[in-house]
């Protein structure tokens, strides 16, 4: 047995302790290992067709608009609540079809930037982003259970 840290498994457990120290600031005892899995990385498996269908722009909440300050973070109660507003971010579509690409540097501009905005909001990375239903038309970016 090693006794040393891979610089990946070290990334993980330090990506893994900042995910338990959010849930504690958000008042969780305790979270499931699917949870931090959520927090953790991103497989993206389908490309948003909203997006794809003819360029039109999409829109996705980033955030929440909180008496006129922005939070990542939705409040609790329902006071806080009755204050908050979503915060909404658009990105252009693609017209080119997805199915079936196999190679990241082959998806249309615009959704690898879809891509790498929802990773960069998540502040995660994504593994892996399905182009279809066979399991070859999956793109692995990052291997899920690899360093």
């Amino acid at each position: 047995m090693a006794d040393r840290l891979t610089v990946g498994v070290a990334a993980r457990l330090s990506r893994y302790l900042q995910v338990l120290t959010q849930a504690k600031k958000m008042g969780k005892d305790r979270i499931s290992s699917q949870e931090i899995s959520d927090y953790t990385n991103i497989n993206a498996t389908q490309i948003r067709r909203d997006l794809s269908a003819f360029g039109k722009f999409g829109k996705r909440g980033v955030g929440y608009n909180i008496d006129g300050k922005f939070s990542d973070i939705l409040p609790t109660g329902a006071d806080a609540l009755e204050g908050c507003g979503p915060v909404y971010e658009e990105m252009p579509g693609w017209k080119e079809s997805t199915v079936g690409v196999k190679d990241y540097a082959a998806l249309p501009p615009a959704a690898r930037n879809y891509l790498e905005r929802i990773a960069e909001i998540c502040e995660v990375p994504v593994d892996m982003v399905s182009t279809g239903p066979d399991r070859d038309e999956t793109i692995v970016l990052r291997h899920p259970f690899e360093a």
